[in-house]
């Protein structure tokens, strides 16, 4: 009987009928690019065989922050054009798709391929958050 009051009185503080996602903003999408970015480094070093540097991993926090930014950058949420091109799953695609070709090549310096990998995954991490927004991503845009 008590779990069942508990129960409602959960259910009535959190509002699930009325959820409306995620709240998505600017300082959300920095900090969530962020940390992927600076993950994707520590990840990265770690698979080296070398130990991650704080310096390595403020740098590839910027760098994973601003991509999670740049997709707003590009299309801005007041804008008519805002969950465009830039924000749809094609142009997801496309980018996974040249991204991973350039990744394949062998001469790449080893620290551009992490900045390229924390930057996918920073605007990347901004997409995915996007998608659980009632709007949603488009397909195509």
């Amino acid at each position: 009987m008590y779990y069942r009051i508990i129960y409602n009185q959960v259910y009535e503080e959190c509002n699930f009928n009325n959820f409306q996602g995620l709240n998505m903003n600017r300082g959300t999408h920095v900090t969530v690019g962020g940390l992927v970015g600076a993950g994707i480094y520590i990840i990265e070093a770690k698979k080296d065989g070398n130990e991650s540097s704080l310096a390595g991993t403020v740098i590839a926090g910027v760098i994973g922050g601003y991509a999670g930014r740049l997709p707003d950058k590009l299309e801005p949420a007041g804008s008519s054009d805002h969950r465009g091109f830039f924000h749809s799953i094609t142009f997801a695609g496309i980018a996974t798709c040249v991204i991973c070709r350039i990744l394949k090549k062998d001469n790449l310096n080893k620290y551009f391929r992490i900045g390229l990998k924390c930057f996918a995954a920073g605007y990347g991490s901004h997409l995915a958050m996007d998608s659980t927004t009632p709007a949603g991503l488009p397909f195509l845009s």
